[in-house]
């Protein structure tokens, strides 16, 4: 029984000790891979003068609500969250 227990932990210090030791970060590597993936501004939310018109009393007539500029974003909403971000 104490061989097999002997057997055991070593391999289970071989199986931890064979895991590390790959160098790097790897918070790092996926930092750069997400950041390689974001697409470049396209003037959405907060951009100089792409928020699309108001949509007045049109905003509301469908549950999807008015989306101009087909950001997927409703124009009211666009248009509130950009009066919130300073320029």
């Amino acid at each position: 029984m104490n061989k097999l227990l002997s057997v055991m932990l070593i391999a289970c210090v071989f199986a931890i000790t064979a895991c590390g030791g790959g160098g790097g970060n790897p918070v790092e590597a996926v930092s750069e891979s997400i950041t390689d993936t974001i697409p470049e501004d396209s003037g959405a939310v907060g951009g100089d003068s792409s928020l699309p018109p108001d949509p007045g009393a049109n905003a509301d007539i469908t549950l999807l609500g008015v989306d101009t500029n087909n950001n997927n974003v409703r124009d009211e909403v666009e248009r509130a969250i950009a009066e919130k971000i300073p320029k």
